[in-house]
């Protein structure tokens, strides 16, 4: 399922519509390569506030890291665990005033989604997951996940490393 993968950020669009930090230091915990240095620059300046940014591989990782008392200001979990963190009481309801840009979120897109209201979270990207390959490598390609299967192609292929993936597809 598309949604499965959409990536949600529980106070960032807020924080955007800020005039400027109300704290010196904005925490944000985030996937890896999600945030552009150069973007990061302009948004310190722009609002007159530093980004600490740290750096989580998992969602599992991310969400332990919180329930453990880990505190930040912005999180970027996939959509089931944010879904997951709400229920526990681990994510605030977004103010909906503080979300200008959130009249670009096509509401059809919505629909299918964890979170449908935008109660705890806003998408922020969705990713889909599919197979690539090489016309001029593998012979008699067909669109299926049985591909993995194949014994000619045994140590030539590669997966995403994601239980959810993985194990969905």
């Amino acid at each position: 399922m598309f949604w499965k993968k959409i990536i949600v950020i529980s106070l960032l669009c807020a924080v955007f519509a800020l005039p400027g930090c109300k704290k010196k230091t904005l925490s944000i915990y985030n996937w890896d390569d999600y945030l552009n240095p150069d973007l990061v620059k302009k948004f310190e300046k722009q609002y007159g506030c530093a980004i600490a940014l740290s750096i989580f591989a998992s969602n599992e990782e991310m969400y332990e890291k919180v329930k453990g008392g880990a505190e930040y200001d912005v999180l970027v979990p996939s959509s089931y665990i944010a879904k997951r963190m709400y229920e526990d009481r681990m994510l605030k309801v977004l103010d909906h005033s503080k979300l200008p840009h959130k009249k670009n979120i096509d509401i059809a897109f919505m629909r299918r989604s964890i979170d449908s209201n935008m109660k705890y979270s806003i998408p922020y990207m969705t990713v889909f997951t599919g197979i690539a390959y090489n016309k001029k490598m593998v012979k008699d390609f067909r669109p299926s996940w049985s591909m993995f299967g194949r014994t000619d192609l045994a140590g030539k292929m590669g997966m995403v490393d994601d239980l959810r993936e993985v194990i969905g597809a």
